[in-house]
């Protein structure tokens, strides 16, 4: 493949730790978002739950639900909204080249089992509760995207983690399934650690095991291209684009502004002027903010580049989907970098899989 660029529904509102069973408190956020899911059409959340935060939660819950989008795992209500799961079918999938005859990692065909991957970038909030669950061994609070870059109404803690180095990721996955109760994915012997974060360890993946993990590279993929190739998005430049018209060349693209955050729309609208340090949202994003794929999925292409497993040139990682500080051409879905493991960028986070069998 060419390097285009070098640089089940949800089950229950608890979140189990060591040992412990928290519920949601009446009236909060994760309780709505509970019910949204368990409401039948037609119904209503009770009139006696006046606050804000439930009615948000319960909004939330019913756009998962209408989306048929499945949360994997039980989680805390302080990052419940960002951490919905969409389910793949996978299959044996043949692309049909994307716009322009540019090819993709998986149009000479690949075999996909099935698997959930997450919604949305692992936000700041999700990280913080995961890695904050061992006390101060590793860093919590990575990011270097900060409230001086925050864009008035978008929250800090729902900005995409960033500043995390593959194997933070990695061990990140691990620590969930543990929280979670299942089998951890990786065997991580850990070589170096620096301020907080693994920087170099022997990694090795299990792949039966049933806990949390970072997508394959196909996978990403496959999921970023609507999960179906029989459908006329599996084809266009970018994840969730209503039009093709992009020419694969040019900086800037007005599709690509539907639907995600890049160089050229800090503002939120496609502009001829690229945007630079110091100019107000060039910076990550609150995710969810722009339009989702088929598959109900957010922020593919755009906002942070996303750690996957598999290993590029020299053994360093692939890296797929462009960033706010990116030209649309590395945006694309055929577009494709690799990182060393160790570096931390602050256009750099990730997303969540599992097996789903």
């Amino acid at each position: 493949m060419k390097k285009i660029f070098k640089t089940a529904a949800f089950i229950a509102v608890t979140f189990c730790m060591a040992g412990a069973t928290f519920a949601a408190p009446p009236g909060t956020y994760e309780e709505g978002y509970k019910t949204g899911y368990a409401t039948e059409p037609g119904s209503r959340a009770s009139r006696s739950k006046k606050s804000e935060e439930f009615y948000a939660g319960f909004a939330a819950g019913q756009a998962d639900n209408a989306a048929k989008a499945a949360s994997a795992f039980s989680v805390n209500g302080k990052f419940i909204r960002n951490s919905a799961m969409a389910f793949v079918q996978g299959g044996n999938i043949k692309g049909k080249g994307s716009e322009f005859g540019e090819m993709g990692l998986i149009d000479e065909g690949a075999n996909i089992a099935p698997y959930y991957i997450g919604k949305y970038e692992v936000t700041q909030e999700f990280y913080e509760a995961v890695i904050g669950s061992l006390k101060g061994k590793f860093d919590k609070s990575p990011s270097k995207n900060l409230k001086d870059t925050l864009v008035k109404g978008e929250a800090q803690e729902r900005r995409p983690v960033d500043s995390v180095t593959w194997y933070d990721a990695i061990n990140f996955c691990n620590v969930l399934s543990k929280l979670q109760g299942l089998q951890e994915v990786y065997t991580i012997k850990v070589k170096t650690e620096e301020n907080g974060h693994i920087i170099d360890a022997d990694v090795s993946w299990n792949k039966k095991a049933n806990g949390f993990r970072l997508p394959a590279e196909e996978e990403w993929e496959l999921a970023c291209r609507g999960g179906d190739p029989a459908k006329k998005d599996f084809a266009y430049s970018f994840s969730g684009a209503s039009s093709p018209s992009y020419d694969g060349k040019a900086a800037t693209s007005a599709d690509l502004d539907k639907v995600g955050w890049y160089a050229y729309n800090p503002s939120g609208k496609t502009s001829s002027t690229k945007g630079e340090k110091g100019v107000p949202g060039f910076c990550t994003h609150e995710v969810g903010k722009k339009g989702a794929n088929a598959l109900g999925i957010f922020d593919m292409s755009g906002n942070v580049y996303e750690w996957a497993f598999d290993l590029g040139d020299d053994g360093e990682r692939i890296t797929r989907g462009g960033a706010f500080s990116t030209s649309a051409a590395a945006c694309k879905i055929t577009a494709y970098n690799d990182e060393n493991p160790s570096k931390r960028l602050t256009g750099l986070g990730f997303r969540i899989a599992r097996n789903a069998k």
